[in-house]
């Protein structure tokens, strides 16, 4: 059971050790400590042999005195011996302290170094996946994977240094014992085991089954505790705090519940064999009392044997828990690395893709994209041409596809059936995403902490001041900016708690134009801003896209203040009903007329 668990543990050691770049030269020093540590371990137990000879009979000690005085050709007096002994004695202590603070400090080092690389590559790969991947992951299953489950992984190294340090030192205290008796040694080497091999198939069974619904019961609060955040204001205004309250102290109350078994079975083993051993022992040394005559000459032997079990009981000890443990974090170091084999490099992400810049126009020829879940309806053999340098707007209800189409104009979808062609040429493959030079702004415009010139260059480092302060005004920012204490560099909480809906909007779409895109799309990014300062952002957008050239896409609900666009597209039940400009659509439109 034991080695099958290392077995297992050890083979996929070999991958997570792969991502330390230090590994070459800090894993030969560690087993280098750890061999020198397990060869003073076994000093300190075979000085007791001379120890006890000092506090009883000197006999023996003045044995071995003439034996070194020989050997090396000195002359040291006994009490010389003595003070050298009592000197050698303590620091052996205190280098095996040393020793064993350093194999700690390797294999710490390794495991932090292994897990941020880790998160590195999760993270990388999260970031280079698609929105379809977003909307099949739960978020509080992705939380924990990064930030639980590497940390849970990585834990393994340290399990692993911590079974092979304190097997190395058993094995040498094991060679000496043998030296001292075999036939005690024998017998005290067959106790230890069968009390191991009982407590670890004992503990190995639960251990895994509760380490399984630990990562459902994490998952469950990871996801819980960000619907309820994100929901906030939902809950507070129908007055659910205690009901999503209750739900989370039921996840924690259960989370609670497992991690107190599975810490408890991760502690009995080690209590039970060191419990039975010095129970046995005391019977043991009864025993001899009672029926060996001149007990006090096996009394040193004794002793010696008594040091190594207690040493070799809490070597034990360590190596159940440690092996639980490893038994516990395997499922975890399973689910990362299987995250982490399809990771791409982030830092070449942007220059593996194609961007496409068109010359007179993207065409998208009988597209169809449905959802699955929940009867959500899709789209349906949408058909339309964006020109080079037009304004476009795609309007229609609540529900009727606009979403979805602006997800695919953005390359955030890739649609079921259907093609998009570039300048009647290029067609976009499948696994083709973000693959058209595209800014883009939605209706909720995620703020980031950080001050408002931070989120309108998103972090960039040289700011190009002239296109800043164009794409404020634009934004009519102005005002709003003097009424900041610290202008621009005001700061924001986390997804502009501090600021109101609208306000927001613009500085989204001052971040959407900044970016200097081809094409600008816009999915229902002004719906929050009053209307007489929207019809103004909107003259100022439309002035901006033909001096500069670019292309503009705005999906909304609302006609007015965007009529002007040179092709309006109005959509119902996931289809194009009607398409053409103002004038047009005032002809042959009822919806259209009726919307302005």
């Amino acid at each position: 059971m034991f080695l099958k668990i290392i077995f297992e543990a050890s083979k996929e050691l070999k991958i997570l050790l792969s991502e330390s770049e230090k590994k070459k030269y800090l894993i030969p020093i560690f087993f280098t400590i750890i061999i020198l540590l397990s060869f003073i371990e076994t000093s300190v137990v075979g000085s007791l042999f001379p120890l006890f000879d000092f506090l009883g009979s000197n006999n023996q000690n003045l044995q071995y005195l003439d034996i070194i005085n020989k050997k090396f050709s000195i002359n040291l007096s006994y009490d010389q011996f003595k003070f050298l002994f009592f000197v050698i004695f303590g620091s052996l202590f205190i280098a095996s302290s040393i020793l064993q603070i350093i194999s700690y400090f390797i294999s710490g080092f390794i495991r932090e170094e292994v897990e941020y690389s880790l998160k590195k590559k999760l993270m990388n790969n999260y970031m280079n996946k698609s929105l379809e991947f977003y909307h099949q992951s739960k978020a509080g299953d992705l939380t924990q994977k990064i930030l639980v489950q590497t940390r849970e992984c990585v834990s393994i190294i340290f399990e692993i240094s911590n079974i092979i340090r304190e097997l190395l030192i058993v094995l040498a205290i094991y060679l000496f014992l043998f030296f001292v008796s075999v036939k005690y040694t024998l017998v005290l080497t067959l106790f230890l085991i069968i009390l191991f091999i009982l407590t670890l198939f004992i503990g190995k069974k639960v251990v895994i089954k509760k380490t399984n619904l630990r990562h459902i019961y994490q998952e469950k609060i990871f996801s819980l505790v960000n619907i309820i955040f994100s929901a906030f204001k939902i809950i507070k205004i129908n007055k659910k705090e205690n009901y999503f309250k209750n739900q989370f102290l039921d996840f924690a109350y259960q989370f609670r519940n497992n991690e107190i078994i599975i810490q408890s079975i991760l502690s009995i083993p080690s209590v039970i064999i060191r419990s039975l051993t010095f129970f046995t022992i005391i019977i043991l040394v009864y025993y001899l009392t009672e029926n060996i005559n001149n007990f006090q000459l096996y009394l040193p032997t004794i002793i010696v044997y008594l040091a190594s079990v207690y040493k070799i009981n809490n070597s034990f000890g360590l190596i159940n828990n440690a092996t639980l443990s490893v038994a516990r974090l395997l499922p975890s170091l399973k689910i990362v690395l299987s995250e982490a084999k399809e990771v791409e490099n982030f830092e070449n992400i942007k220059s593996k893709k194609n961007i496409y810049n068109f010359l007179e126009t993207v065409e998208f020829l009988n597209i169809r994209y449905n959802y699955d879940e929940n009867n959500r309806s899709g789209i349906e053999k949408i058909n339309f041409i964006i020109k080079k340098n037009s304004t476009n707007l795609i309007v229609g209800p609540s529900g009727c596809g606009k979403s979805t189409l602006a997800d695919i104009i953005a390359g955030f979808k890739f649609p079921q059936s259907g093609e998009i062609l570039i300048d009647k040429k290029v067609k976009i493959q499948k696994n083709e995403f973000n693959v058209m030079d595209v800014s883009y702004a939605d209706q909720n415009n995620h703020l980031f902490p950080g001050s408002i010139k931070d989120n309108i260059s998103i972090f960039e480092k040289n700011i190009d001041e002239k296109k800043l302060n164009e794409v404020m005004n634009i934004c009519c920012l102005d005002n709003f900016l003097k009424q900041q204490s610290n202008g621009i560099n005001q700061v924001l909480n986390e997804k502009g708690s501090n600021i109101s809906g609208g306000q927001k909007q613009r500085i989204g779409l001052a971040r959407t134009l900044y970016q200097d895109k081809e094409i600008i799309l816009l999915d229902e990014s002004l719906s929050n801003i009053e209307k007489n300062l929207e019809k103004n952002i909107v003259e100022n957008l439309f002035k901006f896209v033909k001096k500069n050239n670019k292309t503009l896409i705005v999906i909304s609900h609302s006609i007015k203040n965007l009529n002007k666009s040179d092709q309006i597209i109005i959509m119902k039940d996931g289809l194009i009903s009607e398409m053409g400009t103002h004038d047009d659509l005032m002809k042959k439109s009822d919806y259209y007329r009726s919307s302005i």
